[in-house]
């Protein structure tokens, strides 16, 4: 009974080791590792490498276009009816079995125009679907960034609130005691009560934005929601640039090289214009060459399917199709038609979108030369705000301020703090947006 009874006892231990090991697996992520665990997980980027290998395989079709067809078809019927026998001249009624069968080789010679283009239409698409996924990578990779320094940004913000939190005990207690001898009225401690519970009730809620921002990104990386993940903190230098507009310049020119959603777009233009040029193929007149091997023949027929396919009973046919359009009621004019402002309406999209792109990377300029200023001014509020509160707290206790004075000096601090925790984070994040605007965001990473 002991033996049974150590063995259960050692088998529960087992099982509790075994699922405390599972609950308190965690995985521990860098930048590059949430870049790179997306590059193979994540479902924007399969669903775009999916549309290369589809485009890929259409690409393939096109070439074998130019081959000519080959169809083999074949009926079988079962009939009943009256049969005349010529050879012994009687008639009878019976029931018998039709078979058609043929190969048919179809080869159209003259339309080169849109062959050739449908092939070039379809290289291009392979192309366009290629830059796709690249931009892909490049949004993915600065929405896990942008996520990421949130994280970092809420977890550096939650150690704030912490720090507060434990100053803020610190000066309960010690207005608890001077109200008990007298030196503060009472009404100073119930303040200090609420001061706390307003920083326990931010320091709750910060930790719940927290929480959603991790299920965020393990929603990104596909990771499984009950996994528990800790991100490394990361340190970045913000390029050092000027306002002058010849920066900007030599900006634009590097994205129009370098952004792949810019050179999906100048494909999509191309394929467009082959587009155009298939619908335009249609003017022209069309040649086929067919050739049909095939037999007809009944179980009336007593024979051995090799001699009705193969010997007596043979139809070979050949020749030429000429098909020339005359009139079709403008439907192939309205499709030219459609094409081609399809075409010049993508061609002024091109032209928008680089606008935008020029704007885009201005803003980014912008932002980042603010906010590398902006940390300055935030660096000496923090300063400020500390040291303002330091001498409002001694003036409190000295007896010599007021509890308003004090909680608004304590309030600036905080607020002081926090902003400059949130512009760190933004200068950060504004260095890598300027890079993506760039198209060289996901490079950058993946070379690190």
């Amino acid at each position: 009974m002991k033996s049974k009874l150590t063995n259960s006892t050692l088998i529960l231990f087992i099982i509790i080791i075994y699922f405390s090991s599972n609950c308190n697996a965690q995985r521990t992520l860098t930048l590059g590792d949430a870049i790179g665990f997306a590059m193979e997980h994540n479902v924007t980027i399969a669903k775009a490498e999916n549309m290369v290998r589809e485009s890929k395989n259409s690409a393939v079709t096109s070439y074998l276009q130019l081959l000519p067809s080959l169809i083999a078809n074949g009926q079988a019927r079962r009939a009943s009816g009256t049969n005349f026998d010529e050879i012994t001249g009687t008639v009878s009624t019976s029931t018998g079995n039709f078979y058609n069968a043929a190969i048919n080789v179809n080869w159209d010679i003259l339309n080169l125009l849109r062959r050739v283009s449908v092939i070039k239409a379809a290289k291009n698409n392979v192309q366009a679907n290629k830059h796709s996924k690249e931009a892909s990578k490049d949004l993915v990779v600065l929405l896990i960034i942008d996520n990421y320094l949130e994280i970092l940004q809420n977890i550096q913000q939650d150690k704030i609130f912490q720090e507060f939190y434990t100053i803020q005990e610190k000066n309960l207690n010690r207005t608890m005691e001077m109200v008990k001898l007298g030196s503060l009225p009472a009404q100073d401690e119930l303040i200090q009560k609420a001061e706390l519970s307003r920083l326990k009730a931010a320091i709750v809620e910060n930790r719940r934005i927290q929480n959603e921002q991790i299920n965020k990104l393990k929603l990104m990386l596909s990771i499984d929601p009950g996994e528990h993940i800790v991100l490394q903190n990361i340190e970045r230098t913000a390029p050092q640039i000027t306002s002058n507009d010849n920066t900007i310049s030599d900006f634009y020119s590097e994205a129009l090289n370098n952004r792949e959603d810019l050179l999906q777009r100048r494909h999509e233009v191309l394929n467009l214009k082959h587009l155009l040029n298939i619908r335009r193929a249609d003017y022209y007149p069309q040649i086929n060459l067919f050739y049909t091997y095939g037999t007809s023949f009944s179980s009336f027929q007593e024979q051995s399917f090799d001699d009705q396919f193969f010997k007596n009973n043979i139809t070979n046919s050949f020749g030429v199709l000429i098909s020339i359009p005359i009139f079709d009621g403008m439907r192939v004019r309205n499709s030219v038609f459609r094409a081609k402002i399809a075409h010049e309406n993508a061609k002024l999209d091109l032209e928008q979108y680089k606008r935008t792109v020029y704007v885009e990377i201005s803003n980014a300029k912008n932002a980042l030369i603010s906010s590398s200023e902006e940390i300055l001014y935030r660096q000496d509020q923090e300063q400020s705000m500390s040291g303002a509160f330091e001498l409002e707290q001694e003036k409190y206790y000295l007896g010599a301020g007021n509890p308003q004075d004090f909680e608004i000096s304590r309030r600036n601090y905080i607020e002081a703090a926090l902003l400059l925790n949130q512009i760190e984070y933004q200068q950060m994040y504004n260095a890598y947006a300027l890079d993506y605007y760039l198209g060289k965001i996901y490079s950058n990473e993946k070379d690190k």
